[in-house]
């Protein structure tokens, strides 16, 4: 039963959508079957029950008493008592939908040749999409609906509206492009962080004819996309300045998952050009998760992913601003999940106390850290590292990047290629390091090329910094890396 898809959608049930389903199966209308009614009853008391089983025979025995087990059978009602809830899901999605739900009365009143009632249902539902905070993609898809319902109703009455027509080419115009840019959006994300190159032809089109129609910028669902892409196609052109407004200015047209993909998009930018040496983006991006903080929007349901929590930590650390990193987790250490919790805020008190100069806490702090995430793991082990290095602590340094190697290639397979070699690699230059003072002045060269080709900043200044302080009692040799 666990591995069926009915038991599947049901683990993903609340207590109240639940009870609701129940009285969804209960109208004759969607159900006219009694064993139905009773599987379902019985999976209810199942799952609010703790540690139950759920028992096909048992299940089979209430619906069918004094009957033998059939598994065919069984399975019969099962079918239909999935396609039961995934109806109940699809209503559920619509049933909300005020303005969805007046355009499709619209509909039907005009297939039915009903003015009266159509017109009032088309005004309703104007009324509805006025009164609509959101103005995302989905706002002008529904406008469309209505405008595209309206014209169709006077072409059946052979009134000529010109007007009318227009206003469904206008808002036809401003849905295709909302859809379009988001969908760009996504795509030049993708090439960037992934390094594939996809076929957007039609993204020349597109943005030359907004830039020839500058009245779409005046519409948030086009502006907010269309400034991240030009963003990233021109770096430091002002765009991303344009986007961080319009977002601080017009969240509230957009509906929660939106707003937060968007400042997902915003956040990445700014990674990306703080990585390529752009330091002014750490504040940029400081501030512009600090909004979306302040806002709520990127709590979800009161609280903050693990990883954007240590992400803005290191923002303040980069900044240079051990303060302000430390007050941010005070902050809102309490808002991480609570099985993370502690792992996490050890991390960042480690990486803090490091930033600070307070090896010995910082050590506490990192010793304390367990984690099965593997990223921050590996976080913690070379933060670890570059404090015995700086310390001159070989012995146990060599023990610890033997330690970090073998855990890489233990872990391989757990997480993306381009962390692998991107740890591999640092592994690599703390043993080149280490046997700085034996370096010919070309292979010292080579080497410096090599960390110049770190892409994110910060690793990428510490091992500059330790190669330009030429060794000292860092230099010492050590086992060969393998």
């Amino acid at each position: 039963m666990k591995k069926t898809k009915l038991y599947k959608i049901f683990k993903c049930f609340t207590a109240w959508e639940l009870n609701d389903l129940q009285q969804f199966v209960d109208s004759p209308f969607f159900n006219k079957r009694e064993d139905v009614n009773i599987l379902l009853k019985y999976l209810i008391l199942k799952e609010k029950k703790i540690n139950s089983i759920f028992d096909s025979e048992e299940a089979f025995e209430l619906m069918y008493p004094n009957k033998k087990f059939d598994d065919t059978q069984f399975r019969l009602v099962c079918s239909y008592l999935f396609k039961l809830v995934e109806s109940y899901l699809a209503l559920s999605e619509v049933r909300n939908n005020e303005a969805f739900l007046k355009i499709q009365l619209a509909k039907a009143y005009r297939k039915r040749n009903i003015d009266n009632h159509f017109l009032k249902a088309f005004k309703d539902s104007e009324r509805i999409l006025e009164k609509k905070v959101y103005r995302n993609q989905d706002y002008g898809s529904q406008t469309f609906d209505a405008q595209t319902e309206y014209f169709n109703f006077l072409t059946n009455q052979r009134r000529s509206q010109p007007e009318v027509l227009q206003k469904v080419i206008d808002t036809l115009e401003i849905y295709i492009l909302s859809v379009v840019v988001r969908q760009l959006c996504t795509i030049i994300t993708e090439e960037t962080v992934a390094s594939i190159v996809y076929n957007k032809e039609l993204a020349d089109i597109v943005f030359n004819y907004i830039d020839t129609h500058p009245k779409y910028l005046e519409v948030p669902s086009i502006a907010v996309y269309y400034y991240y892409y030009q963003a990233v196609r021109f770096p430091d052109s002002g765009y991303f300045t344009k986007m961080f407004e319009l977002i601080k200015n017009n969240q509230s047209k957009f509906p929660d998952n939106e707003i937060r993909v968007i400042y997902f998009l915003a956040g990445n930018y700014c990674v990306q050009r703080i990585n390529a040496g752009a330091a002014k983006y750490r504040k940029a991006y400081w501030d512009l998760n600090t909004v979306g903080l302040e806002h709520g929007i990127l709590l979800k349901n009161g609280v903050i992913s693990r990883f954007f929590f240590k992400n803005m930590v290191v923002a303040a650390l980069k900044m240079k601003d051990g303060e302000k990193a430390e007050k941010f987790v005070n902050d809102y250490k309490l808002s991480l999940e609570y099985r993370f919790r502690e792992s996490t805020c050890n991390l960042c008190y480690g990486r803090i106390r490091y930033f600070q100069g307070n090896y010995d806490e910082a050590m506490v702090y990192l010793a304390q850290f367990i984690s099965t995430d593997v990223l921050f793991t590996l976080d913690a082990k070379f933060t670890s590292i570059k404090m015995l290095y700086e310390l001159g602590e070989i012995e146990v340094l060599d023990s610890q990047l033997k330690s970090m190697d073998t855990y890489l290639e233990r872990k391989k397979t757990f997480f993306a290629q381009h962390w692998f070699l991107y740890y591999k690699q640092f592994v690599k230059l703390i043993y080149k390091l280490l046997k700085l003072s034996v370096l010919r002045k070309d292979v010292f060269q080579k080497l410096k090329d090599e960390i110049l080709l770190i892409k994110v900043s910060e690793e990428r200044e510490w091992f500059l910094k330790q190669l330009n302080e030429g060794g000292g009692k860092n230099t010492r040799q050590v086992s060969a890396y393998k």
